[in-house]
């Protein structure tokens, strides 16, 4: 049986492939972050005049046309930002397997059977909202039930702890999905799906302690006002696809052993 690599090890990894990659990842999220602000500057005009003209015409009905638009807008846009994020990991896992690389990577999910990332996307975006639901109407009900205002708080306090606990269960058990069609676009999403949760067996744990690793630079990252993660995301990639291949018993590149990363010899 193959040992497993440490967390320490996969990050180690990481840093090596990315020397004199950092470019081109860097370059990648730029783009990356002007399309998508582009995109909701754009948004934001026909969902603005929609709530004004609610505001104005006052009634129920339109407001409730401006609250749905303001959601599908919201959806729209992180399905947009998860099909570029799916290009974004292509290019990682070129850059880890040694592949050719390049920007057109970065459109992987569009060119690639759209309609399975959109709905893969879809599962991770509303499935969370799902879960919560419960817990916001038990929220409404408490709001409006003073007499069991406090039985009904405490039992919201306990819906959210499960639903918390489930919803990083369900992501745990599906988080490699992406990454085997990214691998591999012409399989099926249902079979990415049933293959995720297999290979996740016993190495759910190793997933969220890897995750855990991260924490120290993603302060960092938020307290840069955003710009550390230009640097943080391929780090955190790259070492999200190194954790694939381990858990996959998937032979790596061969990388050269003489190469330093802040003056470490790896």
């Amino acid at each position: 049986m193959i040992e497993k690599k440490t967390p320490a090890e996969l990050k180690q990894m990481a840093r090596q492939v990315l020397r004199g990659n950092y470019g081109i990842c860097a370059g990648s999220l730029v783009l990356i972050g002007i399309a998508v602000m582009m995109i909701c500057f754009m948004g934001e005009i026909p969902v603005a005049i929609t709530m004004a003209l609610s505001g104005s015409a006052g009634g129920f009905g339109m407001a409730v046309v401006a609250s749905s638009g303001f959601m599908i807008f919201i959806i729209v846009i992180g399905l947009l930002e998860y099909i570029v994020m799916i290009g974004y990991m292509r290019l990682c896992y070129n850059i880890c397997t040694g592949g050719e690389r390049n920007l057109g990577d970065l459109f992987f999910g569009f060119n690639h059977h759209l309609w399975k990332f959109v709905r893969l996307g879809l599962l991770f975006i509303v499935l969370p909202q799902v879960l919560n639901i419960p817990v916001t109407f038990l929220r409404i009900v408490g709001a409006a039930a003073a007499r069991h205002f406090v039985f009904l708080s405490v039992f919201s306090i306990i819906m959210t702890i499960l639903q918390v606990v489930v919803s990083m269960y369900l992501l745990l058990n599906f988080s490699m999905a992406a990454m085997i069609l990214v691998e591999n676009p012409e399989k099926g999403l249902m079979d990415s799906l049933k293959e995720s949760s297999q290979i996740m067996k016993g190495n759910k744990g190793r997933m969220f302690w890897l995750w855990l690793t991260f924490l120290g630079v993603v302060l960092l990252g938020y307290g840069s006002c955003g710009i550390g993660f230009i640097w943080i995301m391929p780090y955190m990639t790259c070492t999200h696809v190194f954790f694939y291949f381990d858990i996959t018993d998937r032979a790596v590149v061969e990388q050269k052993k003489d190469v330093e990363w802040d003056g470490v010899q790896m």
